[in-house]
């Protein structure tokens, strides 16, 4: 996915020692692949980077680039922000937005039954 965007280059660091569920990586698919459209045709970025990491307790997905950002609250309620609250909603997870230099999605899933 991280070749598809060309408007900027991706950096990915994954740290994934144990299993995921197949549930959980689609979800986590989905919001990337989500977050680099919206860099693609939003942000006028010229980096971006993917952080994929386990904790004892959680798995954390952040996504940032240093783009513009969103320029109003609009933005943060569009339809492709709102599949990605509804898709980490469905494993008792958590999403912050950060829009200061640049634009940040912080997400956050506690492991449970339905991510391993």
């Amino acid at each position: 996915m991280k070749r598809e965007i060309t408007t900027c280059p991706v950096k990915l660091d994954y740290d994934i020692e144990g299993s995921m569920g197949r549930g959980l990586k689609y979800t986590f698919l989905s919001i990337i692949r989500e977050a680099l459209s919206n860099i693609a045709k939003h942000s006028g970025a010229t980096h971006a980077n993917i952080v994929l990491r386990e904790h004892p307790a959680l798995f954390q997905l952040i996504i940032q680039d240093n783009g513009q950002g969103a320029q109003n609250n609009d933005s943060l309620h569009g339809i492709g922000l709102q599949n990605m609250y509804d898709r980490i909603a469905v494993f008792n997870g958590n999403m912050n937005i950060d829009r200061k230099n640049g634009y940040k999605l912080f997400i956050s899933i506690p492991k449970g039954e339905k991510t391993v």
